[in-house]
Order: structure tokens, then sequence, then C-alpha cells
């Protein structure tokens, strides 16, 4: 639904501008680990990849801070920075992710699990660009 907002126009309304989903630095240090991996993966879905970088690395240290690597939020932000990381040409620490995220994943969900096989397509990917 849009919302309209009363101006001096003819009409008396007019579209209100959408606010940005990018958190604000003081924003930022109430966020949990879902929410900057929720935030990066949005960022890289538009094309800021440094952004998205830094977002899901901070996701990804406080998992690790919390002592909580073994959960499938934590292999998720490894295998969504492995994604911008690649399309930046940072092959070697996109190909360590995707291998970190893979091996995370059969771990909690299983060597037959969906999105394995989909996590190893990137992988080969990025290790066929590495190969040229």
């Amino acid at each position: 639904m849009l919302t309209t907002k009363r101006t001096s126009t003819r009409t008396g309304l007019q579209p209100r501008t959408p606010r940005s989903t990018a958190a604000s630095p003081a924003h930022q240090a109430c966020l949990t680990a879902d929410q900057f991996l929720e935030l990066g993966v949005e960022s890289s879905s538009r094309g800021e990849l440094t952004k998205a970088i830094a977002l899901l690395e901070s996701a990804a240290a406080m998992y690790e801070r919390d002592h909580n690597t073994e959960s499938e939020g934590y292999a998720r932000t490894l295998a969504n920075v492995a994604r911008p990381h690649a399309l930046l040409g940072h092959y070697r620490r996109a190909e360590a992710l995707y291998l970190r995220a893979i091996n995370l994943y059969e771990r909690i969900l299983g060597p037959k699990d969906k999105y394995l096989g989909t996590l190893r397509g990137y992988l080969g990917l990025v290790q066929e660009w590495m190969a040229k």
C-alpha cells in the first residue's frame, strides 16, 4: 500500500518517499546477527557488493563471538558473503567461504540437502573462474 502525505499540490496528496533499508550507524549497534545477514543479502541483491560484504562479515563475526558457528544462520552467512567476493574477483576468498559453508551445511542438514547442490554449483563456477 502506498502511503501519502499532505502537500500544497493541487490534489493535496503526494506519494511518500520510501525509507532506506540500510541501518544507521547508531541503529547498527542494536542489530542481531540475523538482521545483519538480512541487510547484507538485500545490499548484495541491489549490487552494493562492498556494503554487502561489510554487513555479512559483521554478521559472521557476531555468530563467532556468540559461539554460534554450528548454526544454519552462520552457514547461510558464509554462503552469502562468498557471492559478492566472487563477483568482485576475490576468488580465493569466495572459494574458502563456499567450502566452509558446504562443510557446515553437511553437518547441520545432512549430505543430501538440496541447497548443497546449489552451493557446490557456485563453488564450481568460482573454481572455473580461478582457472582462467
